[in-house]
Protein backbone atom coordinates (compact mmCIF):
# COMPACT_ATOMS: atom_id res chain seq x y z
CA UNK A 1 0.00 0.00 0.00
CA UNK A 2 1.31 3.44 -0.84
CA UNK A 3 0.13 7.04 -0.52
CA UNK A 4 -0.08 9.21 -3.63
CA UNK A 5 1.30 12.75 -3.54
CA UNK A 6 0.16 15.18 -6.16
CA UNK A 7 2.65 17.55 -7.88
CA UNK A 8 0.46 20.50 -6.86
CA UNK A 9 0.84 19.66 -3.17
CA UNK A 10 4.62 19.31 -3.49
CA UNK A 11 4.89 22.68 -5.25
CA UNK A 12 2.68 24.43 -2.72
CA UNK A 13 4.67 22.94 0.16
CA UNK A 14 7.98 24.03 -1.39
CA UNK A 15 6.76 27.58 -2.02
CA UNK A 16 5.32 27.99 1.45
CA UNK A 17 8.39 26.66 3.21
CA UNK A 18 10.73 28.74 1.05
CA UNK A 19 8.82 31.84 2.11
CA UNK A 20 8.61 30.84 5.76
CA UNK A 21 11.95 29.34 6.73
CA UNK A 22 12.83 32.07 9.25
CA UNK A 23 9.42 31.63 10.88
CA UNK A 24 9.82 27.84 10.91
CA UNK A 25 13.02 28.14 12.90
CA UNK A 26 11.70 30.67 15.41
CA UNK A 27 10.41 29.35 18.74
CA UNK A 28 7.93 31.85 20.16
CA UNK A 29 7.17 32.04 23.86
CA UNK A 30 3.47 31.45 24.64
CA UNK A 31 1.51 34.67 25.08
CA UNK A 32 -0.39 33.30 28.05
CA UNK A 33 -1.99 30.22 29.67
CA UNK A 34 -5.24 30.33 27.68
CA UNK A 35 -5.22 28.68 24.24
CA UNK A 36 -7.46 27.04 21.66
CA UNK A 37 -6.95 25.24 18.36
CA UNK A 38 -9.21 25.58 15.31
CA UNK A 39 -8.26 22.54 13.18
CA UNK A 40 -9.64 23.84 9.88
CA UNK A 41 -10.01 27.31 8.39
CA UNK A 42 -10.78 27.45 4.67
CA UNK A 43 -11.78 29.70 1.80
CA UNK A 44 -12.92 27.48 -1.06
CA UNK A 45 -13.17 28.95 -4.54
CA UNK A 46 -13.07 25.67 -6.47
CA UNK A 47 -15.33 25.86 -9.55
CA UNK A 48 -18.43 23.74 -9.19
CA UNK A 49 -18.19 23.52 -5.40
CA UNK A 50 -20.04 25.41 -2.69
CA UNK A 51 -18.06 28.64 -2.00
CA UNK A 52 -17.25 27.69 1.59
CA UNK A 53 -15.62 30.22 3.90
CA UNK A 54 -14.77 29.97 7.61
CA UNK A 55 -15.88 32.71 9.97
CA UNK A 56 -13.82 32.81 13.20
CA UNK A 57 -15.01 34.97 16.13
CA UNK A 58 -13.38 35.61 19.49
CA UNK A 59 -15.37 36.82 22.51
CA UNK A 60 -13.90 38.49 25.58
CA UNK A 61 -16.23 38.05 28.58
CA UNK A 62 -13.78 39.69 30.98
CA UNK A 63 -13.93 43.14 32.58
CA UNK A 64 -10.94 44.54 30.67
CA UNK A 65 -9.55 44.53 27.14
CA UNK A 66 -7.69 41.37 26.18
CA UNK A 67 -5.10 40.55 23.54
CA UNK A 68 -5.52 37.34 21.53
CA UNK A 69 -2.57 36.17 19.45
CA UNK A 70 -3.47 34.21 16.32
CA UNK A 71 -1.00 31.88 14.58
CA UNK A 72 -2.20 30.83 11.12
CA UNK A 73 -0.67 27.91 9.26
CA UNK A 74 -0.27 28.38 6.44
CA UNK A 75 -1.17 32.06 5.91
CA UNK A 76 -1.62 33.86 2.60
CA UNK A 77 1.60 35.76 3.33
CA UNK A 78 4.31 35.46 5.98
CA UNK A 79 3.42 38.78 7.61
CA UNK A 80 0.02 37.33 8.50
CA UNK A 81 1.38 34.18 10.15
CA UNK A 82 1.18 35.70 13.64
CA UNK A 83 -1.02 38.66 14.56
CA UNK A 84 -2.27 40.17 17.83
CA UNK A 85 -5.90 41.27 18.12
CA UNK A 86 -7.23 43.61 20.80
CA UNK A 87 -10.68 42.53 21.98
CA UNK A 88 -12.56 45.03 24.19
CA UNK A 89 -14.29 43.85 27.36
CA UNK A 90 -17.60 42.17 26.59
CA UNK A 91 -17.01 42.34 22.83
CA UNK A 92 -16.84 39.81 20.00
CA UNK A 93 -14.33 40.31 17.21
CA UNK A 94 -14.02 38.54 13.87
CA UNK A 95 -10.59 37.16 12.97
CA UNK A 96 -9.76 37.32 9.22
CA UNK A 97 -8.91 33.93 7.76
CA UNK A 98 -6.16 35.03 5.34
CA UNK A 99 -5.84 31.56 3.88
CA UNK A 100 -3.84 30.87 0.69
CA UNK A 101 -5.83 29.78 -2.34
CA UNK A 102 -3.85 26.54 -2.54
CA UNK A 103 -3.96 24.70 -0.33
CA UNK A 104 -7.30 26.06 0.87
CA UNK A 105 -7.02 24.51 4.34
CA UNK A 106 -5.21 26.19 7.22
CA UNK A 107 -5.32 25.97 11.01
CA UNK A 108 -5.53 28.63 13.75
CA UNK A 109 -3.80 28.56 17.12
CA UNK A 110 -5.10 31.24 19.50
CA UNK A 111 -3.56 32.20 22.84
CA UNK A 112 -4.00 34.94 25.43
CA UNK A 113 -3.14 35.99 28.97
CA UNK A 114 -6.86 36.26 29.70
CA UNK A 115 -9.78 33.83 29.10
CA UNK A 116 -11.66 34.03 25.81
CA UNK A 117 -14.32 32.13 23.88
CA UNK A 118 -14.05 31.21 20.24
CA UNK A 119 -16.53 30.10 17.59
CA UNK A 120 -15.67 28.93 14.09
CA UNK A 121 -18.31 28.30 11.44
CA UNK A 122 -17.92 27.15 7.84
CA UNK A 123 -20.59 28.87 5.76
CA UNK A 124 -21.60 29.49 2.19
CA UNK A 125 -20.37 33.00 1.42
CA UNK A 126 -23.20 33.42 -1.08
CA UNK A 127 -25.82 32.48 1.47
CA UNK A 128 -27.91 29.38 2.26
CA UNK A 129 -28.39 26.59 1.44
CA UNK A 130 -26.60 24.58 2.81
CA UNK A 131 -26.63 25.56 6.51
CA UNK A 132 -23.42 26.63 8.31
CA UNK A 133 -21.14 23.93 9.71
CA UNK A 134 -19.82 24.39 13.24
CA UNK A 135 -16.08 23.67 13.46
CA UNK A 136 -14.87 21.80 16.57
CA UNK A 137 -12.64 24.01 18.72
CA UNK A 138 -10.02 22.04 20.64
CA UNK A 139 -8.06 22.70 23.80
CA UNK A 140 -4.30 22.00 23.87
CA UNK A 141 -4.98 18.88 25.93
CA UNK A 142 -7.20 17.45 23.17
CA UNK A 143 -4.37 17.10 20.64
CA UNK A 144 -2.61 13.78 20.13
CA UNK A 145 0.88 13.42 21.54
CA UNK A 146 3.53 10.94 20.33
CA UNK A 147 2.27 7.41 20.89
CA UNK A 148 -1.40 8.43 20.93
CA UNK A 149 -3.88 6.95 18.44
CA UNK A 150 -6.76 8.85 16.83
CA UNK A 151 -9.79 6.96 15.52
CA UNK A 152 -12.62 8.19 13.31
CA UNK A 153 -15.13 6.96 10.75
CA UNK A 154 -16.94 5.58 8.93
CA UNK A 155 -15.87 7.21 5.67
CA UNK A 156 -18.30 6.66 2.80
CA UNK A 157 -18.15 7.28 -0.94
CA UNK A 158 -21.21 6.45 -3.05
CA UNK A 159 -23.85 8.17 -5.16
CA UNK A 160 -25.32 9.90 -2.09
CA UNK A 161 -22.31 10.63 0.12
CA UNK A 162 -18.69 11.70 -0.10
CA UNK A 163 -16.06 11.88 2.65
CA UNK A 164 -12.60 13.27 3.27
CA UNK A 165 -10.15 13.79 6.11
CA UNK A 166 -7.20 16.00 6.99
CA UNK A 167 -4.05 15.78 9.10
CA UNK A 168 -3.65 19.12 10.87
CA UNK A 169 -1.56 20.75 13.60
CA UNK A 170 -0.83 24.20 15.08
CA UNK A 171 1.62 26.52 13.36
CA UNK A 172 3.41 26.77 16.71
CA UNK A 173 4.74 23.22 16.13
CA UNK A 174 6.76 23.96 12.99
CA UNK A 175 10.16 23.31 14.56
CA UNK A 176 9.25 19.69 15.28
CA UNK A 177 7.96 18.90 11.77
CA UNK A 178 7.81 16.68 9.79
CA UNK A 179 5.64 14.34 11.82
CA UNK A 180 5.51 10.61 11.24
CA UNK A 181 2.23 8.75 11.41
CA UNK A 182 0.97 5.21 10.99
CA UNK A 183 -2.42 4.86 9.29
CA UNK A 184 -4.58 1.74 9.46
CA UNK A 185 -7.70 1.39 7.27
CA UNK A 186 -10.31 -1.25 8.12
CA UNK A 187 -13.69 -2.14 6.66
CA UNK A 188 -16.83 -1.85 8.76
CA UNK A 189 -16.55 -5.60 9.42
CA UNK A 190 -13.02 -5.15 10.78
CA UNK A 191 -11.26 -6.45 7.65
CA UNK A 192 -7.86 -4.81 7.14
CA UNK A 193 -7.72 -2.73 3.95
CA UNK A 194 -4.23 -1.34 4.43
CA UNK A 195 -1.55 -0.08 6.76
CA UNK A 196 1.00 2.60 5.94
CA UNK A 197 3.65 4.61 7.80
CA UNK A 198 4.83 7.91 6.32
CA UNK A 199 5.89 11.48 7.03
CA UNK A 200 3.54 14.46 6.84
CA UNK A 201 4.42 17.56 4.86
CA UNK A 202 4.89 20.87 6.63
CA UNK A 203 1.32 22.04 5.96
CA UNK A 204 -2.09 20.57 6.85
CA UNK A 205 -2.54 17.59 4.55
CA UNK A 206 -6.03 17.34 3.05
CA UNK A 207 -6.99 13.91 1.70
CA UNK A 208 -9.95 14.63 -0.57
CA UNK A 209 -10.21 11.12 -2.03
CA UNK A 210 -8.77 8.59 0.45
CA UNK A 211 -9.71 5.62 -1.76
CA UNK A 212 -7.52 6.90 -4.59
CA UNK A 213 -4.79 8.42 -2.41
CA UNK A 214 -4.22 5.25 -0.38
CA UNK A 215 -5.31 2.71 -3.06
CA UNK A 216 -8.19 1.44 -0.92
CA UNK A 217 -10.96 -0.82 -2.28
CA UNK A 218 -13.02 1.52 -4.45
CA UNK A 219 -16.14 2.80 -2.75
CA UNK A 220 -15.83 0.52 0.28
CA UNK A 221 -16.65 2.27 3.60
CA UNK A 222 -13.79 2.28 6.07
CA UNK A 223 -12.73 3.36 9.54
CA UNK A 224 -9.44 5.17 10.07
CA UNK A 225 -6.85 4.75 12.81
CA UNK A 226 -3.88 7.15 12.97
CA UNK A 227 -1.04 6.63 15.43
CA UNK A 228 1.15 9.69 15.97
CA UNK A 229 4.70 8.31 15.99
CA UNK A 230 6.40 11.64 16.73
CA UNK A 231 8.79 14.05 15.08
CA UNK A 232 11.05 12.74 12.33
CA UNK A 233 13.60 15.31 13.54
CA UNK A 234 13.54 14.06 17.12
CA UNK A 235 12.12 17.32 18.48
CA UNK A 236 9.17 16.94 20.85
CA UNK A 237 6.09 18.76 19.56
CA UNK A 238 4.96 21.71 21.60
CA UNK A 239 1.30 20.74 21.22
CA UNK A 240 0.49 17.84 18.88
CA UNK A 241 -1.52 16.42 15.98
CA UNK A 242 -5.19 16.19 15.04
CA UNK A 243 -7.14 14.40 12.32
CA UNK A 244 -10.65 15.48 11.39
CA UNK A 245 -13.12 13.87 9.00
CA UNK A 246 -16.10 15.32 7.16
CA UNK A 247 -19.03 13.50 5.54
CA UNK A 248 -21.12 15.41 2.96
CA UNK A 249 -24.47 14.69 1.32
CA UNK A 250 -23.87 15.04 -2.43
CA UNK A 251 -27.39 16.33 -3.16
CA UNK A 252 -27.81 18.95 -0.43
CA UNK A 253 -24.10 19.64 0.31
CA UNK A 254 -24.98 19.40 4.02
CA UNK A 255 -21.85 18.31 5.91
CA UNK A 256 -20.98 17.04 9.36
CA UNK A 257 -17.77 16.40 11.24
CA UNK A 258 -17.07 12.84 12.30
CA UNK A 259 -16.22 12.27 15.95
CA UNK A 260 -12.48 11.85 16.52
CA UNK A 261 -11.53 9.87 19.60
CA UNK A 262 -8.03 9.69 21.12
CA UNK A 263 -6.46 6.68 22.81
CA UNK A 264 -3.58 7.86 24.93
CA UNK A 265 -0.24 6.06 24.93
CA UNK A 266 0.39 3.96 28.01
Amino acid sequence: MRARRTPGLRVAFAVLCAGSLPACERERAPLGPHAAFVPVVLDSRIPGRVPWQTRVEVTNDGPAEGIVRVTRWPPEQRQAETEDYHVPAGATRGIPSRVPFFPSVSSFWLESETPFRIRAVVRNRKGPPPPPLEVPVLSPADLARPGDTLRLGPFISDEATRSHFCFTFPGTDLRSLPYRVRTVFTGLDGKLFGRLEFGLAGIPTLIENPWEWFTLPAGRPFNLEVTFLGSARGRPPRHGLWVYGIVTDRTTNVSRFLTTSVERAR
